[in-house]
């Protein structure tokens, strides 16, 4: 019982971080799309790593930004 608690907590301490970055960028993208709503977020409705955002500007030249 000691070494599978050790590690259910030791999951839930790492967890936290990951949430707390899931939370930034789902933030920057609500920000993203008030300010620019035809914004797309590419992959928002897949599984993605806390650190991730991919954000495509229709009507604007990618290289000039």
């Amino acid at each position: 019982a000691g070494l599978g608690e050790a590690c259910r907590l030791a999951g839930e301490a790492l967890k936290a971080p990951s949430n707390t970055i899931a939370g930034l960028r789902d933030r920057l993208e609500a920000g993203v799309r008030a300010l620019y709503p035809a914004a797309r977020i590419n992959g928002a409705a897949a599984e993605r790593l806390a650190g991730t955002s991919n954000i495509s500007f229709p009507g604007y030249d990618g290289e000039a930004m």
